[in-house]
This record gives structure tokens, sequence and C-alpha cells, in this order.
């Protein structure tokens, strides 16, 4: 232990320390860098036991993402299960997660935003001014549409601290509950009523635009997780995105979607 740099991290399963240790001292022999962080994960149980050939109860990942979808089957992966901490698997929770969180969060938040948008707007992103959530005005008239567009800017904020933590599990959880917030505002403006008063235009826009730029940010951050699913919203919200470079920092802002698009 006598060659254990003080400077290095070491997270996740006491029982790894002296293989970091090992491999510390090789490479310091070496005179080659030695890493910051070194994380050790946790084991994923069935029905409380560990996974072994003998028992018969091993789960065949390729298996799970040939059935469920690579991106669903990685999301919860990183959902379920504090990163680092042991889990306990079942196809059952992965089906139902899968259901919450991905087909009755964000997969129908996407269908009912376009398909509004659609009907309401010929198939393009209404625009709204700039400053359509400030002043006070706007916070009378749209809490709902002003705390949304916050809480999705905070959590734009917190990003490298989740990731740098290994939080995975607890940035999903945000994501989640963020699109849970747009399911809200989206049922207490009601823009199915709205679309029938010619007067009430400018709120219908107002909702269906904050739907669809919460949905573009949502797709920002699901990327690490879910790529191709992040990309396909992109596509269906009218947007060419390059997700092979570095977006989350500079583009977490509110108003990424053009009206018109």
């Amino acid at each position: 232990a006598r060659y254990w740099p003080a400077d290095i991290h070491l997270v996740g399963k006491d029982i790894l320390t002296t293989h970091a240790v090992y491999w510390s001292t090789m490479l310091m022999a070496l005179n080659l860098p030695l890493p910051k962080t070194i994380f050790a994960h946790g084991w994923w149980t069935v029905d409380g036991q560990k996974m072994s050939k003998s028992r018969g109860n091993v789960v065949d990942p390729n298996v799970m993402a040939e059935v469920y979808g690579v991106d669903p089957f990685r999301y919860f992966l990183l959902r379920e299960v504090p990163f680092g901490q042991d889990g306990d698997f079942s196809e059952q929770a992965l089906a139902r997660r899968i259901n919450s969180d991905l087909a009755n969060g964000v997969g129908n938040l996407l269908s009912r935003t376009l398909t509004m948008i659609e009907r309401n707007c010929a198939g393009t992103i209404p625009t709204v001014s700039s400053d359509y959530l400030d002043g006070d005005d706007a916070q009378k008239k749209y809490p709902l549409l002003v705390q949304a567009r916050e809480s999705f800017l905070t959590l734009g904020r917190h990003l490298d601290e989740l990731f740098d933590g290994f939080e995975f599990n607890t940035f999903l959880l945000l994501v989640a509950s963020r699109v849970s917030d747009v399911d809200t505002f989206i049922d207490r403006h009601e823009p199915w009523k709205l679309a029938k008063a010619p007067d009430k235009q400018p709120e219908l826009h107002a909702v269906l635009y904050s739907a669809a730029e919460c949905l573009r940010i949502v797709s920002l951050c699901l990327y690490p997780v879910m790529p191709g699913t992040a990309q396909r919203i992109a596509e269906q919200l009218g947007l060419n995105v390059d997700f092979s470079t570095p977006l989350l920092r500079s583009t977490i802002e509110w108003g990424g979607l053009q009206g018109g698009t």
C-alpha cells in the first residue's frame, strides 16, 4: 500500500484495491502516467444470487439487447441501480422500466407533441417571441412553462457534476422527472381546447413550442445513454444534430428550436 499515490481516487469495491495497487505499481515502474480515478463496478445478481453456469441463471446480455433493443437495455442497466453497487436483475423489472420511463414517458410525450403540432401548426414548430417566458406577465400566465424551462436549464448545469460522480441513475431519474413535468403542463393547458379558440392561439403556440423545446433538450441529455433514440427524437423534431461532437455544455440553452422548422 505504500506505493499507492495519495491523489488517486478509488471508487467502488474494496476487494479490487489490491489489483488497483498492483497495476499502479507497474505503471510507476514503467514511468507511465497513473489514472486519477479507478472505478470498480458492482455485481448483477438474479433472485439475490450471483450468476453462474452451475446454477443456470446466467442472463445473456446479447439476447436481452436483441429482444428489447440496445438503447432500452443500456438505459435499464444505468437507471435501475446506482453505478458501482450490486443490483438484482429480472426481465420483468426490465420490461417495467422500459414501459414506465420510455414508452409511457419519453415515447408518449414525443408522440402527443408531434401529433398536436401536426394537427394545429401544419407540422411545423410554432413561432414564439424569444422572451415569451420572461417577465411578470409570463410568470402569471405560464407558470408551469417557466418552471419546466428552469428545471431543464438547472439539469444542464449539473451534468458535469453528475457524470463525474458516476451518478447515472440519478441523472436519468431527473430526466424522467422533467419529462413528467412537461406532461403536466400540457394537461393543465389543454392545447386540444386552445386549438378551438382563435384568441387562444398565442397560448397554444407557447405550450407546443415549450413541449418541443423540452424534447430537444431531452434528446441531448439521453444521447450518452441512448444514442440511437436521441438521434431519432432530433430527426422527428426536424433537427440535423451532429451528435459526434460534444454538445451538452454549449447547447443546453432555451430556444434552440427555430419556428417554422
